[in-house]
């Protein structure tokens, strides 16, 4: 796979031909499967047929992330978006899953909307997310592109529950990380640092846009 990292017209060919061999490219009513199809790396009917306990592979997880890098990854990212939010919370907290996770949130492809939409659906999950190992490191990275917009979202949600996170050693790593009693106590404070900091992964967007 090394060979895939460094050159991107091979990720995109061994991509095109991992959706046409695990069986969605056609008809249209299998599209939707493109990612869970490819992070099993089973076809349509295996997948039908396998039972809860199959695990996500390490080349279908990296296949994704490259892929979520494409200049136009639509049909990865309206896959993705089209898995239920209980997949999308396992997701995240899965060690090869949450890089995927990851690579969708942080890939200049992917648009504000899209990941609000990413949002929209893992509302009710977050403190779940925030209080896993690998969840935790997911809600820290997707901390760092997040609108202010987004960010209050998720404070809200995990304000909420800030006395249980607290006592959550992951948990109390997202507290800190979102400031969350600066959110509840302080919230003016807590615009300002969060305002600036929005400014500075703008910087980062502009900077992963020109590479």
């Amino acid at each position: 796979m090394q060979k895939v990292v460094h050159v991107p017209s091979q990720i995109h060919h061994e991509t095109a031909g991992n959706i046409k061999l695990l069986n969605c490219a056609t008809p249209d009513d299998r599209k939707h499967l493109l990612v869970p199809l490819t992070l099993y790396m089973m076809t349509n009917g295996d997948f039908e047929r396998a039972g809860p306990h199959i695990g996500i592979l390490h080349q279908g997880a990296l296949i994704i992330q490259h892929a979520l890098h494409f200049t136009k990854p639509t049909k990865v990212v309206n896959s993705l978006l089209s898995m239920a939010a209980e997949d999308l919370t396992a997701l995240s907290c899965c060690p090869k899953g949450s890089h995927v996770i990851d690579a969708f949130m942080m890939s200049p492809s992917v648009t504000v909307q899209q990941r609000d939409q990413f949002l929209d659906k893992m509302k009710g999950h977050f403190y779940d997310v925030a209080t896993d190992r690998y969840g935790s490191l997911v809600i820290d990275n997707l901390w760092k592109v997040a609108t202010m917009a987004q960010k209050v979202n998720i404070a809200e949600e995990l304000s909420l529950k800030e006395h249980l996170l607290t006592a959550s050693v992951y948990g109390s790593f997202v507290a800190k990380k979102c400031a969350l009693y600066h959110f509840r106590h302080r919230r003016n404070e807590w615009n300002q640092v969060q305002s600036a900091k929005e400014k500075t992964a703008e910087l980062f967007q502009d900077i992963l846009e020109s590479q």
